[in-house]
């Protein structure tokens, strides 16, 4: 019954659908009701509202469209809609996430962070698999948990909140289950942890990867943090329509750390110390995101 749209953003080439941007700047956001012909009452917005100035009610030949308009240009980080139990067509906002700096290792308190885990795969899904240099079998499912394990508590360290969805080799959670739980926790940013696989035995290295627009300022720095790691002999970052990355309640970035099936790459997936240096890079990344996203200076590099 709707269309959403961010206005006045620039993609790269909507020719192609490569919607990246240079930079996520877009002022308001324009909600066309597509069978609304007829509109009544005000859309005042309140004063101390974090996200929005102003609203006005845009008549068009055959409906209406409610333009919001952002009080700071590119300043939307995830949104939602549903059907409450009167029937009533709801729009969630998610609201910016207050950060300080401190005094510990990634340079920052996460308290007051909600973080959502997409532990990939689990239970009969054991997702790719491959094999290191000895021979030895491993399974994507099983190390997605490992790092997602060391990432949380790490995370949780420096206060986070932190919301796996699932917690063990036997969790099954299928893909509409993700979303789900995802649209139920309303996390302020969600980390999808995956290992990459390829029929070519010869394709290795790390992928960042997201969707939204708003998501890409937390994928840049999700990739910095993992470049400088220099653990992978290739680091990609890829604009994509992953199921999951593309829902847009709160930022979502996707990880594919390492091909499974490549013997280099999976050194590092079971290597202790590799799976540690992976984990502090992941939440130097959403540390940053959330030092830039608060106007502070990025902690200095050692």
């Amino acid at each position: 019954p709707f269309f959403f749209d961010v206005e006045e953003q620039e993609y790269l080439d909507t020719s192609t659908r490569d919607l990246r941007v240079e930079n996520f700047d877009a002022s308001y956001i324009d909600i066309q009701f597509c069978y609304a012909t007829e509109v009544t009452g005000e859309f005042a917005i309140p004063e101390d509202n974090p996200l929005f100035s102003h609203a006005e009610i845009i008549k068009n030949d055959y409906d209406h469209t409610l333009r919001l308009h952002l009080k700071k240009d590119g300043g939307l980080y995830g949104w939602n809609a549903y059907y409450n139990e009167n029937d009533q067509l709801v729009f969630k906002f998610l609201n910016p996430v207050t950060v300080t700096p401190a005094d510990n290792k990634y340079g920052a308190d996460l308290t007051g962070v909600r973080i959502m885990l997409d532990v990939g795969h689990g239970g009969i899904d054991i997702g790719a698999a491959g094999r290191d240099y000895y021979g030895v079998g491993w399974t994507e499912s099983e190390r997605n948990l490992v790092l997602s394990k060391a990432i949380q508590e790490r995370l949780e360290s420096i206060g986070a909140t932190v919301i796996p969805n699932r917690t063990t080799m036997d969790d099954m959670v299928t893909q509409r289950e993700r979303i789900q739980f995802l649209i139920e926790q309303a996390p302020d940013y969600c980390l999808c942890i995956h290992q990459n696989s390829s029929e070519d035995r010869s394709r290795n290295g790390y992928e960042t990867g997201y969707f939204t627009s708003f998501s890409q300022a937390a994928a840049d720095h999700i990739q910095a943090a993992n470049e400088k790691t220099g653990l992978y002999k290739d680091y990609r970052q890829i604009w994509f329509y992953y199921y999951v990355s593309r829902q847009t309640a709160c930022p979502i970035v996707l990880t594919e750390n390492g091909f499974i099936t490549y013997p280099y790459d999976v050194g590092h997936m079971i290597d202790e110390k590799s799976v540690g240096i992976k984990a502090d890079a992941m939440v130097q990344g959403i540390v940053n995101y959330y030092l830039e996203l608060n106007g502070y200076d990025l902690p200095a590099e050692e």
